[in-house]
């Protein structure tokens, strides 16, 4: 009886080791691939402002977003991936349009009144008109002009003098203080003016 018994249980362990041993086997390899990530829901925009003065950018699509960039300096932003409402403001004038951020984009905004002369980019020098002018102060007092338009602009003067300024495309009424007087006049900007100011009657 004891014989039956220590065979039955040196049979219990050649099993138990045959499955220890078969459990120690490594599987064959199995290779796995990871599921594709889709699109980032972010990307880039770059502001490249090459003009004298700060740019203001609006932003108002998937999110909101309103940028500063100063004068010749260039700014990276991550935004949301879409279509905006955009506005700019540059140069003294301010433009409303539409971006397209479905892809990275580059913003440039060249010097006041003329062109970006890089391709492959979103150039803002179209779509902000600048005009150059000239004022002059005819009278013999210190002379105020506001020009309100597509833009409002302030310019004060010495007399006799007269200075060159680039001003938004577009017409404008001109309001002027001189002479201890107050004087009003229209004022068209489509291409390069000199508006002379005296003493309002």
């Amino acid at each position: 009886m004891e014989k039956i018994k220590r065979h039955y249980l040196l049979i219990l362990l050649g099993v138990l080791a045959s499955l220890l041993v078969t459990a120690a086997v490594p599987l064959p390899y199995q290779p796995f691939a990871f599921s594709s990530v889709g699109k980032s829901d972010l990307v880039r925009l770059t502001v490249d402002n090459q003009s004298t003065g700060s740019l203001y950018l609006w932003l108002d699509g998937p999110s909101f977003y309103y940028m500063v960039v100063k004068a010749k300096e260039s700014e990276v932003f991550t935004v949301m991936r879409g279509k905006y409402q955009e506005t700019v403001k540059a140069c003294g004038d301010t433009v409303k349009t539409t971006l397209d951020m479905s892809t990275n984009q580059k913003l440039i905004m060249p010097k006041c009144g003329s062109k970006s002369v890089t391709s492959g980019v979103v150039d803002l020098g179209h779509l902000i008109k600048i005009i150059k002018i000239s004022v002059e102060n005819e009278s013999s007092t210190k002379m105020i002009v506001v020009l309100e338009g597509p833009a409002t602009y302030v310019f004060s003067f010495d007399k006799d003098q007269k200075k060159n300024y680039t001003v938004a495309k577009g017409d404008y009424k001109v309001t002027y203080y001189a002479c201890g007087r107050t004087g009003t006049r229209n004022f068209s900007v489509y291409k390069g003016h000199d508006l002379i100011l005296d003493c309002p009657k």
